[in-house]
């Protein structure tokens, strides 16, 4: 598996030509995230959900030594995140397993899937109002932390701590996908 130190190659596979900053899926901005945060070098490929083990973007590809020195691919930006972690490739963020976990255990069964659009539509705002509260908060909180060192211009992170957490790169990925997306 690809860790910092090794001589394994990391390619990140999500279906837009490599040259653009963002693409429309908050699921590779999000792996790309979180990524970044930890300092994993990685490749950018294009790549199309035809071509992706599961059907859909992200996809990464590792390559590098290992059994038979076949590259190995993998799907879903969760699973890929969670090998790396496993690999100790990534620090472990659980909190975005666990989220993801929660909600997998199906949208159709929970209602999610039968909703009208008004509905649909405020659900979102309900739930942009809280994301909207939850980053005033941890604003707050980091602004308590940085008089200390009077440093204003310092990161802030979603859950209010010292380091980024797979909840940054959730709300990032959704964040930087609703920007980006015309659809």
């Amino acid at each position: 598996m690809c860790t910092p130190e090794s001589n394994h190659q990391l390619t990140v596979f999500r279906g837009s030509p490599p040259k653009n900053a963002y693409v429309w899926s908050p699921f590779v901005t999000k792996l790309e995230a979180r990524l970044r945060f930890s300092g994993v070098p990685y490749r950018l490929g294009g790549g199309s959900p035809r071509s992706a083990p599961r059907g859909k973007i992200p996809y990464v590809e590792v390559a590098g030594p290992g059994p038979g020195g076949e590259p190995r691919t993998m799907g879903d930006s969760t699973l890929i995140i969670r090998s790396l972690v496993e690999a100790g490739a990534l620090p472990d963020a659980v909190a975005g397993w666990l989220a993801r976990r929660a909600v997998s255990s199906g949208l159709y069964q929970q209602g999610t899937a039968r909703l009208t659009d008004d509905e649909v539509r405020l659900l979102k705002e309900e739930a942009w109002d809280s994301l909207n509260a939850l980053l005033t908060e941890s604003v707050k909180t980091s602004s308590r932390q940085r008089s200390k060192t009077n440093d204003d211009d310092a990161p802030f992170w979603v859950l209010g701590g010292y380091e980024p957490t797979e909840a940054d790169a959730t709300v990032y990925g959704f964040i930087a996908g609703a920007l980006v997306c015309t659809a």
